[in-house]
């Protein structure tokens, strides 16, 4: 399948599971949709970080941990790991694509 259009995001060769999970062939027919939201339930989530800044409704996000028990500051980083693989800023130029 030919893609169309390629994020350019210094770090998505290094996502193997974009190839592996068919993602440009996906994105070759919808980038995403706004009126869609998913909560993370993991160990909280960075929203300051600059691919996922004012793309996470707060209110769905919920840490686990009790360890981290704030959702909005994810000191371990595996939660701001998984956002960002569901909902970073894609064609930014920096960090990674975001599936979403």
């Amino acid at each position: 399948t030919e893609v169309v259009s390629s994020p350019n995001d210094q770090h998505l060769p290094l996502q193997w599971g974009i190839e592996n999970a068919n993602i440009y062939e996906a994105w070759d027919i919808c980038r995403g949709l706004t009126n869609i939201k998913i909560g993370i339930l993991d160990s909280g989530i960075d929203i300051t970080h600059e691919d996922l800044s004012g793309r996470v409704d707060t209110t769905l996000s919920i840490s686990f941990s009790s360890t981290y028990a704030d959702p909005l500051n994810d000191e371990a980083g595996h939660g701001t790991a998984v956002a960002g693989i569901i909902g970073a800023s894609t064609h930014n130029e920096d960090g990674i694509s975001g599936i979403c």
